[in-house]
């Protein structure tokens, strides 16, 4: 697995993310962090179905041959499926409050 401690937040902020397949994702807002402030996730903007804000694990995130643009191990299809930000919050918090 490729080390993320080489990308440092204002690096990653403003690159456009693209997904596996070549569909073009959206662009990183901001990186977040777990309780350890270890960056854990990239939060991506993507201009799907209105304004979505996706959380994408760090985990195995590209570069792409540019050297500027970034790669998830994602498809499209596959973010398009998954919660977004904002729904993962609000599972977060029913989860935590039960």
């Amino acid at each position: 697995t490729m080390s993320t401690n080489r990308f440092t937040t204002p690096e990653l902020t403003g690159r456009t993310v693209y997904c596996r397949d070549g569909d073009k994702l959206g662009t990183v807002e901001g990186v977040l962090e777990d309780e350890t402030g270890m960056p854990r996730y990239l939060e991506i903007t993507s201009g799907w179905f209105g304004t979505r804000r996706h959380a994408v694990p760090l985990d195995g995130l590209m570069l792409r041959d540019d050297g500027d643009d970034l790669t998830i191990p994602y498809t499209k299809d596959e973010m398009k499926n998954a919660p977004t930000l904002d729904e993962r919050d609000e599972m977060t918090y029913e989860h935590e409050r039960h």
